[in-house]
Order: C-alpha cells, then structure tokens, then sequence
C-alpha cells in the first residue's frame, strides 16, 4: 500500500492575529500548534502502516523544541528561515523533506479542534481512490484544511510561489479528479483574529 506523509505548516507570521504569535497561544491550557503536532502523531499510531512521516516545517524555537522532545523517528521539524516568501516556502521546504514516492497531507497549526478521525479518512478514502487531490469541506462544502495531494502532483507543488497554498492546485483540477472529505464546520475554524 502506498504511503502517505503527513506535513505541517507552523511557519507563518500571523499577521491578521496581531502582534503575538497565534501557534504559540495558550488554548484550552496548551499551545495551539501543539494540538496540531499531537493530532498528526495519533493519526500516525492509528495508521501506521499507511502513515510515513510527519515533517513539521517552523521557524519558531519553541516548536522546534517541542517537536524534537517527542524523540520520534517518524516526527522530524524542518526549519524555515525564509516565511517572508509566504506559505510557498514551507510548502518546498515539507515536500523536500518526504519521500518521492508518498502522497502528501498538508495541515496547518490554527485548527485546534481538527479532529483525528477526519485526517485518517481523509487518508483512507484517498488511498486508491486515483484522485490527484483531495481536501477537507464543512457541511455546506466550504473548502478548508487538511488537504492532500497524490505524489504524482509532487512537482506542481514545488511551482506555487507567494503566500499562495495547496488549494489553488486544487481549484485548476476538474472536480472528478479530486476528493472531498466532510467535517464539522468547528474543525474547519482557523484562529486567525486574537480575541479582545
């Protein structure tokens, strides 16, 4: 069975959430990216034999710390030095950092409430289905994150530039080349506007 290889994306600057970081907080009594980090491990325990690695792509020192305290063969952090070129850079940087023949996942670290399930079936129903693509969609078929594409579309990926992400290689594929996984709409929320 063909892998799939799991990359976060915990490089950007949070500029719509104000001068704090969002990744770094506190929600619920832990970090947000953290729930990230930690989905994406049970999602590999559960699926071990589907799931390769998790590349977790940051700039943060705290995050770095706390991906490489897991002490986990499959949990490797890659550093990006460069976010000012948008979320393009983080998305090289993770594809560069999984093997050629696996598909790829892409999760971001602002969806605290992004549940385990969904990611696993998001890579079950992918697997074998032929689809280039697929993405996670609310109830009304909002597109959101996580979205996952076949390593057949590896070097499209490598082609977006700018703070432009996944989603536009989605939106150029007919829709029967792509598979759409529905999830609450509470998953879907991004935190990007810091509470007053």
């Amino acid at each position: 069975m063909k892998k799939t290889d799991i990359i976060l994306l915990a490089a950007g600057d949070s500029r719509r959430y104000g001068e704090d970081n969002k990744l770094l907080a506190v929600v619920d009594g832990k970090a947000m990216f953290t729930y990230a980090v930690d989905m994406a491990v049970k999602v590999r325990q559960r699926q071990r034999d589907q799931v390769g690695t998790i590349v977790v792509v940051s700039k943060y020192r705290e995050i770095k710390d706390y991906v490489t305290a897991q002490k986990k063969e499959f949990l490797l952090y890659q550093q990006n030095d460069h976010s000012e070129r948008g979320i393009s850079e983080s998305i090289h940087i993770g594809v560069a950092a999984t093997d050629q023949g696996h598909d790829a996942v892409f999760c971001v670290c602002d969806q605290p409430r992004m549940k385990v399930e969904t990611v696993c079936r998001l890579i079950q129903e992918f697997a074998g289905s032929g689809k280039k693509a697929g993405v996670v969609t609310d109830e009304e078929g909002n597109q959101g994150n996580p979205c996952i594409f076949a390593s057949s579309m590896r070097q499209e990926l490598l082609t977006i530039t700018g703070d432009t992400g996944g989603k536009k290689l989605i939106h150029k594929l007919p829709p029967n080349a792509c598979l759409y996984v529905k999830a609450e709409k509470t998953e879907l929320e991004d935190i990007d506007v810091q509470k007053k």
